[in-house]
């Protein structure tokens, strides 16, 4: 479908959707810490958000140029957690920096201005679009509840990257590189680290870039860490730390138990309904991410996911005819 042809079908669609509210409970209280709304939309409205995709990727809107520090959700990338953490191996030792400064934005999706993505939209597509056609598509079709982006939508995590690489990323790159440090972002996590400490004023100057426009901290994620003082910490389900092998990265006995469970449910339910499979299959690989051990790390509970992980993927290979 021609561009032109695209966005006149797209102002002429009527969305339809379903929302599940979900109650978010404070694990350390136990009380209600909100409620978290993800929007489920039926066939006709996720084949509209398939036609927005194709309208951004004709102008090359996913392109990483426009988002180059963001690792999560961009078009193409496999592992991005292993990847956005490697990215702070220092080049010289070998090593992971030795001080990280960690945060993450609250509900980074409602918080998006749809006016401000479309201003953004319409400069990436070099102003042939202008933002008084593509504000009606985005309020109509990927507008949450609430405001902001559905939480749920196909469209939502390139739409973010879009307006957080423009808002936020080359700031902290700019200002990160000023204080010889290095940035990048994962989804709607930030990290900086350094192999010189990252003074409070400094750690501030970055909160403030994220609070300028207009998004909210969770102070409850931020984070400041020694990881020579520290030796390992927890980040996205994995272990980092340095070893004598270098920068290690190792799944969390979280993410192991995970995995574990995944792959024995899978492996014991010979009847389980395709769907289910499915999408049991897919969240197996998902997490498999979490789970590539460094070479010369030889224990057993590592070994064992990565062997279970290596029949899977010989199982499916078997059953599409590959052998």
């Amino acid at each position: 479908m021609e561009q032109n042809a695209l966005l006149k079908f797209l102002n002429e669609e009527i969305p339809s959707s379903e929302n599940e509210f979900l109650q978010r409970i404070d694990r350390k209280s136990g009380k209600g810490a909100g409620v978290k709304i993800t929007h489920k939309p039926n066939q006709a409205l996720r084949d509209i958000h398939e036609k927005i995709l194709d309208l951004l990727h004709s102008y090359q809107v996913q392109d990483k140029k426009n988002f180059p520090h963001a690792f999560a959700w961009v078009s193409g990338t496999s592992e991005p957690v292993n990847q956005a953490l490697i990215f702070h191996k220092r080049k010289d030792t070998g090593f992971f920096a030795q001080y990280w400064f960690v945060t993450d934005i609250k509900d980074a999706y409602e918080s998006v201005d749809i006016s401000r993505l479309a201003v953004i939209l319409s400069m990436l597509m070099k102003a042939e679009v202008i933002p008084s056609e593509l504000k009606p598509i985005l309020e109509k079709f990927c507008q949450g509840v609430g405001g902001g982006l559905a939480r749920g939508y196909s469209t939502s995590p390139l739409l973010f990257n879009v307006y957080a690489g423009e808002l936020i990323d080359r700031m902290l790159f700019l200002t990160a590189l000023g204080y010889g440090c290095k940035f990048c972002r994962l989804g709607d996590d930030i990290i900086i680290t350094s192999k010189d400490p990252i003074g409070r004023r400094k750690r501030k100057r970055f909160l403030n870039i994220i609070r300028e426009a207009g998004f909210t901290i969770s102070v409850k994620k931020t984070r400041y860490i020694n990881l020579k003082a520290q030796k390992t910490f927890k980040i996205f389900n994995v272990m980092v730390r340095n070893t004598l092998l270098g920068a290690t990265i190792l799944p969390s006995k979280t993410t192991e138990r995970k995995m574990r469970g995944m792959l024995f449910v899978e492996r014991n339910n010979p009847e389980m309904d395709l769907i289910d499979q499915y999408n049991l299959r897919n969240k197996i690989h998902g997490w498999n991410g979490f789970c590539k051990i460094p070479e010369g790390v030889t224990r057993n509970r590592y070994l064992k996911i990565t062997e279970g992980y290596a029949k899977l993927k010989q199982k499916i290979k078997k059953e599409k005819g590959g052998g």
